[in-house]
């Protein structure tokens, strides 16, 4: 993306110029403020309604730096986003005010996107400092991995669903000419974004975590042979390296795979960039970038770092940042599957039992109650247990072991959650 530096392309200049041009146009669009800019783009707010007396809704829109930005390419995907992509905001021509030829002075593309409103998850850590939490749940942290495993499907795969359904969480689909294999590149905690808690309380992805986001998709690089190739490969190193920022507190850095050609030492890339996992198991060890999360190299007297957390959740960060790319786990037949197995079955009894975490901190009302302090969000009521499901014994943990076992009976679990949600939160009002 060109920059032109034009002092009229300033971002104070162009938000004046916003706030004249929107306050002549019909109402149903109002200008609110600058919501942030970067390298390369400006994000305002605004309100937009359908038509006058509608509720008003919170979008952005997303401009580059300077007209002489041309090559600013709005949406790779085309039209294509999912629930853990960055929702598009599509307007007819003669319903986009700035298809006036007023902005043309300033900006020649821009891009309506869904306004996410809880920040980005670098913010979390730093409002997680700033609110002296130790560190956050496992079972909260299992939720959000889940997003960005989600996240990476929809960039391996279109998904296959239709249009209208791509507020459904991703999966793999089932036939390879689908297959894209995208690499977002440019994947760190402040291009993941925090959205709304969801109401549905038979979500178990989301039934006490919001959705978590990928923004930022005009820089994806699409791979040769797509699917889970060197794309998926890219993506997961980038997804370890971000939870272990959001695990530690600290800033990680990826280092990227190493290729048969690659002229470095292979010992001495290893010992400096990389620490070494031993999983057990079974399972051999191997260098991983996600070095933050095991104990200082060479140092037998090194203790491991976050001793409470999840040692699965941690081998398997651990795998997606392995130095060799082969290494990676696959999401079809390996990650996904692990990860849902985990957010599904592994709650707070689990946690007591295994003796990981703190007393109470994994409980539904306690991570709720976490996520009040750090976002500011209302989240909804928490769910009401069914009889049966407090050790881990409901139809979530039984449908994983069992998946023919009776979706009547399942059905029937998620009728009466819903019931008595909705009475719950009858009593609320």
């Amino acid at each position: 993306m060109g920059l032109n530096l034009d002092s009229k392309f300033d971002p104070q200049i162009i938000e004046s110029h916003l706030r004249i041009y929107f306050a002549a146009r019909p109402n149903n669009f109002q200008f609110q403020r600058s919501v942030g800019n970067g390298a390369g783009a400006n994000v305002w707010l605004l309100r937009h309604r359908k038509q006058a007396g509608d509720q008003w809704d919170r979008i952005v829109v997303k401009t580059p730096l300077g007209i002489a930005a041309s090559g600013y390419d709005l949406d790779p995907m085309d039209t294509t986003r999912t629930r853990h992509l960055v929702r598009l905001i599509k307007f007819r021509r003669n319903d986009d005010p700035l298809r006036q030829d007023g902005a043309r002075e300033f900006f020649k593309k821009w891009i309506y996107l869904e306004d996410l409103p809880h920040g980005t998850l670098g913010e979390l850590t730093r409002k997680c400092a700033t609110h002296r939490v130790a560190h956050l749940p496992n079972r909260l942290l299992w939720r959000i991995f889940m997003c960005l495993v989600r996240a990476c499907v929809a960039l391996a795969y279109v998904p296959d669903v239709p249009a209208d359904r791509y507020d459904e969480n991703e999966e793999p689909c089932a036939v390879h000419k689908k297959s894209v294999g995208y690499s977002h590149n440019d994947l760190h905690t402040d291009n993941i974004m925090i959205g709304d808690m969801l109401s549905d309380a038979d979500d178990v992805e989301h039934s006490i975590s919001p959705v978590v986001k990928f923004i930022d998709l005009e820089v994806i690089q699409q791979y040769p042979g797509g699917g889970e190739g060197r794309g998926v490969e890219r993506n997961l190193e980038f997804v370890a390296t971000d939870m272990a920022e959001l695990i530690t507190f600290k800033t990680l850095t990826g280092i990227g795979m190493l290729d048969d050609d690659d002229d470095d030492d292979v010992e001495t890339y290893k010992s400096s960039r990389s620490a070494w996992l031993e999983p057990g198991g079974g399972r051999d060890g191997f260098a991983t970038a996600a070095k933050q999360l095991l104990p200082k190299p060479g140092d037998p007297l090194a203790q491991m770092p976050a001793p409470w957390l999840d040692p699965d959740l941690r081998r398997l960060l651990c795998e997606c940042a392995a130095v060799d790319g082969r290494r990676r786990p696959r999401l079809r037949d390996g990650l996904l599957p692990q990860v849902l197995e985990a957010v599904r079955t592994r709650n707070a009894a689990y946690y007591r039992r295994a003796g990981y975490g703190e007393a109470g901190g994994e409980e539904d009302a306690a991570i709720l109650d976490l996520l009040q302090r750090l976002l500011g969000a209302a989240p909804p009521p928490p769910p009401v247990p069914v009889p049966g499901e407090e050790d881990g014994e409901g139809p979530e943990s039984m449908e994983i072991d069992s998946p023919a076992a009776g979706g009547s009976s399942r059905r029937r679990d998620r009728d009466r959650r819903s019931d008595a949600l909705a009475a719950l939160r009858q009593e609320c009002t």
